[in-house]
């Protein structure tokens, strides 16, 4: 009894993961371009002060890997909102709607002493790559 239930979970778990596989949600993991979100491309968004100082490196790190988004600091007209932190060698960027919805997340491990800075320019390098291939902006 005891072998058949072991079987019976053995071949639950492997038809669940194979469902998985091949499930739509899996691949955009695999392709994060891949979404049914609006694009991002010229998008007005606020960079939430999270309290750790992060986000002057992130403002810095967009304007200067030229990401296309326009940044504002009025909560009224930003249409996307981003929260990052960082604690000791690992950080995280996030981008949510309105809705709380996230719409691309980044994590990162990076050590040193500019960790900050470097967080912050390799979050806004892979954010310019995924709205590039997010397609065009939504007129």
């Amino acid at each position: 009894m005891l072998i058949r239930d072991r079987r019976k979970n053995i071949v639950i778990a492997t038809v669940g993961l194979c469902l998985l596989a091949i499930s739509p949600t899996s691949r955009a993991q695999d392709r994060p371009w891949m979404t049914t979100s609006p694009s991002l491309k010229g998008a007005r968004m606020l960079i939430v002060e999270s309290g750790d100082g992060c986000e002057p490196f992130l403002a810095a790190a967009i304007h200067s890997k030229q990401v296309p988004i326009t940044l504002t600091t009025n909560n009224d007209t930003a249409e996307y909102f981003i929260t990052c932190s960082h604690v000791a060698s690992s950080g995280s960027v996030q981008i949510v709607n309105r809705l709380g919805d996230v719409v691309w997340a980044y994590q990162v491990h990076k050590g040193g002493f500019r960790h900050a800075q470097s967080m912050s320019e390799a979050a806004a390098k892979h954010l310019k790559e995924f709205i590039e291939k997010s397609g065009p902006s939504p007129e």
